[in-house]
């Protein structure tokens, strides 16, 4: 049969890893392996964990053995022992129902205790190890902060019913989009602009906090008032101490960038300032000394481009004045980022020929065999769930240009970067955004590179 190689794939809809296994021949790189597995992947069932296919590209035969099984074990953060004032803010995984599925990292979900069937909320995961640190700054900022007018309201923080573990946060579901979303529907408004100015001044000069991911995506606009809501604050870190976010650390562009940055995006529709680079490299300059904006959106009545500019410029200069900080001590009501428990290593006991080894735990088929419980995600795919799987509250809006939730696509792998391309997911279908089907090359714990996904047989 010549070489071979397996390909990790991470199932979107059903959140789980599939591998797949083949020749060469059958596989010749990433792109044809996701081809192949997208013409079949109605064909798996929920415990198929291996795939091997011949060289004309027909399924040879399945696997659903412990050892094969390529999900990667995540090692939450222990949430026992928390104060009075946060246990009455926390909520198992068993008392939530799904009522939605927005994205792989977030649902529309309803509290299955709760009277009111109208009320929705957004829960939020991490099903990546690189993303536990943010999960964790992400889920306590937002608490920390909520009540604030314009921050989208936290509600609970998700456990684990078995093993005592912070799993996510939930946040109230807030219709109508963002702002990335809407804003070449609806008109610019000053008042937009105003609010952001005001917000950063806020997290910063009042919180001590740098959100470091301004952007239009992490704006909803709440419908019944028009106001800006802000969530996401996977990257945020107390100002001047960069133990408060480990997995960054202390670079990233200053909020007050973010803001010019953003209102620049939407008044032109020109991302290219911002596209393609990690987040630490993106230069606020040339935007700032452009003598002109190419106006691509519509203003309200009575306002114009000179305006807008003059209106941030004089908030900008101010602010990087006689307005700044160097540490979150400055603030006038610094709010505190609770510290990462260490990391639980789990370790099983497995036998090679005749001698007796340990090893960490790095899959779920690992841990099955050791005895020890983990957190599984996996669900049946959209398609294959049971009508009495869901129970519905309400009939939910289909949000303007979200895709099929039946379409399948190859994409790229689920290795997260150290920049602000990992899709913000906390209250919103990303704009262009995948069906809940989706296919992505995964990173796999098995021997794989970061840059692919083969290896070799």
């Amino acid at each position: 049969m010549g070489g071979c190689g397996t390909y990790v794939f991470w199932l979107y809809d059903q959140r789980r890893h599939i591998t797949i296994r083949g020749s060469d021949e059958a596989m010749p790189d990433q792109e044809f392996a996701s081809a192949v597995l997208e013409g079949c992947v109605d064909d798996l069932l929920p415990e198929h964990v291996l795939a091997e296919i011949s060289d004309d590209g027909q399924w040879l035969s399945y696997s659903s053995k412990d050892k094969d099984d390529p999900g990667f074990l995540l090692h939450y953060p222990r949430f026992d022992d928390q104060p009075d004032d946060v246990k009455v803010d926390i909520v198992k995984r068993s008392e939530l129902r799904e009522e939605k599925r927005m994205y792989w990292i977030a649902d529309i979900v309803s509290y299955i205790n709760e009277n009111d069937p109208a009320h929705l909320a957004v829960f939020k995961i991490a099903v990546h190890d690189s993303q536990l640190a943010r999960m964790w700054n992400d889920a306590h900022a937002m608490r920390a902060l909520r009540g604030h007018p314009s921050i989208v309201p936290f509600e609970k923080f998700v456990v684990d019913d078995t093993d005592y573990r912070l799993l996510g946060y939930t946040t109230k579901f807030i219709p109508g989009g963002t702002l990335e979303e809407n804003h070449s529907f609806t008109h610019f408004r000053l008042s937009w602009l105003d609010q952001m100015m005001e917000l950063v001044d806020d997290i910063n000069l009042k919180y001590g906090i740098m959100h470091r991911d301004i952007a239009a995506r992490n704006f909803l606009i709440d419908p019944q008032t028009q106001r800006l809501l802000l969530f996401d604050f996977n990257n945020c870190m107390q100002i001047g101490n960069a133990t408060s976010h480990p997995r960054i650390g202390s670079w990233g562009p200053p909020d007050v960038d973010g803001v010019i940055f953003t209102i620049y995006e939407l008044l032109t529709f020109d991302k290219s300032f911002r596209t393609g680079k990690a987040f630490w490299q993106n230069e606020v300059g040339p935007i700032e000394q452009m003598v002109e904006w190419p106006l691509k959106a519509t203003l309200e009545p009575g306002l114009d481009v000179s305006t807008i500019r003059q209106h941030l410029d004089n908030w900008v200069k101010e602010r990087r004045t006689t307005r700044s900080i160097k540490h979150f001590s400055e603030a006038t009501d610094p709010i505190a980022l609770p510290e990462q428990p260490p990391q639980e290593i789990l370790e099983y006991t497995y036998f090679d020929e005749e001698d007796q080894k340990t090893s960490r735990v790095f899959t779920h088929g690992q841990a099955r065999m050791a005895g020890v419980h983990y957190v599984d995600w996996s669900r049946p795919a959209f398609e294959k769930v049971p009508i009495e799987y869901y129970v519905p509250t309400l009939t939910l809006k289909e949000e303007k240009g979200a895709s099929s939730p039946h379409q399948i696509e190859p994409a790229e792998s689920l290795q997260v970067p150290t920049d602000h391309s990992l899709p913000n997911l906390a209250l919103k279908e990303d704009k262009g955004a995948s069906s809940p089907s989706r296919m992505e090359p995964a990173e796999s714990s098995l021997g794989q590179d970061q840059e692919g996904e083969k290896v070799a047989g």
